[in-house]
C-alpha cells in the first residue's frame, strides 16, 4: 500500500517540479514548498534529468530521468549517465504510469556509491543519458555545481552528507578539476565553462584568464582552431 501511495506523490510532485523548468535551461534547484526539493534540467524535447529530495516521512533521495515511453517496455532498465566520457550506471525502475507519453524512471541516490558521480557532474560540461528502452539524450551541466549543492544540503535524508556536493570555493578550484581531467591543457572556453558550471560568473571566468595569464599561473599554448588554450603551471 505504501509503495503504491509513494508512486502516486512522486507522480503529483513530478508534475510540480518539471512544468517550470524551460527547455534546454541550465540546471536549476527548486524547493516546491510541498515537499520536493530538486535539481535538474529539461531538454527541448521534454526529456529530463534530476536529483530528487522528498522531504516527507519516509521519503527518499532519487535520480529521476523522464524520457518518451516506447509503445512496451519493461519495469527497469540499465540507463548510462556519461559525463564528459566517463560513464556511470544505474540500475532505474519506473515510477508510476506514463504521463503524456512521457516514462519517469527512477533510482534511489546512494551518498557513498554516487559520491563521485556528483562530483563529475558538478564539473562537468555535458551529460548524455542513454538506454536501450529509451535511446539517448544530451543535456548541459551549465549550473549543476550550484544546483546540485543547493538541493543535497536542503535534503533533511541525506543528513550529515551535505558536504558531498560542496561547490568549488573559488574558480581555481573548478579550473584544477577541468585540467587534473584532460592533462593540463584546455581551450579558453573550456576554462570558461568550468568556471561558470561552479556557479561563478563571466566576469570571474575573464578575470581567472587575465590575472591567470598575467602571473604565470596559466601558461599559453599554440591556439587550437584559432582559439586560445592554457596549461596550468601548477600541474
Amino acid at each position: 500500500m505504501w509503495d503504491t501511495m509513494r508512486q502516486t506523490m512522486i507522480v503529483l510532485l513530478l508534475a510540480i517540479a518539471w512544468m517550470p523548468l524551460p527547455a534546454s535551461a541550465n540546471w536549476h534547484a527548486m524547493n516546491s514548498g510541498q515537499g520536493l526539493i530538486t535539481a535538474g534540467v529539461c531538454t527541448s524535447n521534454g526529456n529530463c534529468a534530476h536529483l530528487q529530495c522528498l522531504d516527507m516521512e519516509g521519503g527518499g533521495v532519487y535520480w529521476l530521468v523522464g524520457a518518451p515511453e516506447p509503445d512496451y517496455s519493461p519495469e527497469s532498465t540499465k540507463v548510462r549517465w556519461v559525463i564528459d566520457g566517463e560513464i556511470f550506471t544505474l540500475s532505474m525502475s519506473k515510477a508510476g504510469p506514463t504521463e503524456n507519453g512521457t516514462q519517469t524512471y527512477e533510482a534511489a541516490f546512494d551518498v557513498a556509491a554516487h559520491a563521485d558521480m556528483v562530483r563529475q557532474l558538478q564539473n562537468g560540461s555535458q551529460l548524455t543519458i542513454g538506454s536501450k528502452q529509451f535511446g539517448t539524450f544530451t543535456v548541459t551541466l551549465r549550473g549543476s555545481g550550484a544546483a546540485l549543492a543547493q538541493t543535497i544540503a536542503a535534503c533533511p535524508a541525506i543528513g550529515s552528507a551535505t558536504t558531498l556536493a560542496t561547490p568549488a570555493s573559488e574558480p581555481m578550484d573548478a579550473v584544477r578539476a577541468l585540467m587534473d581531467a584532460q592533462g593540463c591543457e584546455a581551450t579558453e572556453s573550456q576554462i570558461v565553462e568550468a568556471i561558470t558550471t561552479a556557479g561563478f560568473g563571466i566576469w570571474d571566468a575573464n578575470q581567472f584568464i587575465a590575472i591567470g595569464a598575467e602571473s604565470g599561473a596559466l601558461v599559453s599554448l599554440d591556439s587550437a582552431d584559432g582559439e586560445y588554450a592554457y596549461r596550468l603551471s601548477e600541474c
